[in-house]
């Protein structure tokens, strides 16, 4: 499976030829998409890490509860 850069490069080589034979109003539509595409990967990233992150302090949390209990 591509990762989310490699598809992001080639929708943008894909938009770079279909302006071309298209004209101007289809080359900003696709520039739109590919602009969303950028910022929806970007907060994928975010929530990812955040994610990550909270679950790495419900572990520790877990792992201090269980330590007090004993």
């Amino acid at each position: 499976m591509k990762s989310i850069e490699e598809r992001l490069n080639e929708y943008k080589e894909r938009a770079a030829s279909v302006s071309r034979e298209s004209g101007e109003e289809a080359q900003a539509f696709a520039l739109e998409l590919i602009g969303e595409i950028e910022r929806l990967a970007g907060e994928n990233k975010r929530l990812r890490k955040a994610l990550a992150q909270s679950a790495d302090r419900r572990y520790e949390s877990t792992k201090l509860r269980d330590a007090l209990r004993e």
